[in-house]
């Protein structure tokens, strides 16, 4: 059986949590210091950038509320990269952990959203 292609699609954001530092009111995703991380387990975040990569998808954004709260984003930049997707993280960069900078600096576009 041979995995199918999805052509057209660019790339596939991935919200790995509903929380964030800042309060926005312009937030459009209603994330903020009390929002919910969310359900899905590290298993299944690897699983989903495995199926992106399979599907013939170019690229992969992290999203949020604020990615870089999510624990094991710079392992999720590491198999997204190694399987050679385009990686993509949307941070206000408000505080970034030693290890994400490091993961940053793998091929990865950071983008300096408000």
């Amino acid at each position: 059986m041979t995995t199918p292609t999805v052509t057209g699609i660019r790339s596939v954001e991935l919200e790995t949590t509903g929380r964030c530092q800042l309060n926005c009111r312009h937030c459009c995703t209603s994330s903020g210091p009390k929002a919910p991380a969310g359900t899905m387990t590290r298993q299944d975040w690897l699983d989903a950038i495995t199926d992106i990569a399979e599907l013939g998808i170019p690229a992969v954004q992290f999203i949020g509320g604020e990615p870089t709260l999510a624990p094991y984003l710079p392992q999720y930049i590491d198999y997204a990269l190694g399987l050679g997707l385009k990686v993509e993280v949307y941070s206000n960069l408000t505080h970034i952990r030693p290890r994400l900078w490091e993961a940053f600096q793998r091929h990865c576009h950071v983008d300096l959203s408000p």
